[in-house]
């Protein structure tokens, strides 16, 4: 699997030194939205949509048009097991 600085390594300077950023403050194999359990864990479907709520905050109300209500409760859990400062 190719890793976001693997890609990030054959583009530009300035792109080269961002990663180098991202590599200081968090190590080579940092990102973003990985969970705290491994691919295949009970609660690994919750702690995708709870790491990206964490980051950018709730989900928008425009989903209710669009998915469904599986879909849906599983966002509202994910939003309501996350801490804001």
């Amino acid at each position: 699997m190719t890793t976001i600085f693997e890609m990030l390594r054959r583009t530009s300077p300035t792109t080269f030194i961002f990663k180098q950023t991202i590599s200081l403050l968090f190590g080579d194999e940092w990102h973003m939205f990985m969970p705290d359990v491994p691919m295949g864990h009970e609660h690994f479907d919750v702690k995708l949509p709870m790491k990206q709520s964490q980051y950018f905050g709730p989900f928008p109300e425009s989903y209710q048009e669009l998915a469904d209500d599986d879909i849906l409760s599983l966002l509202d859990y994910a939003m309501r097991g996350v801490r804001r400062s």
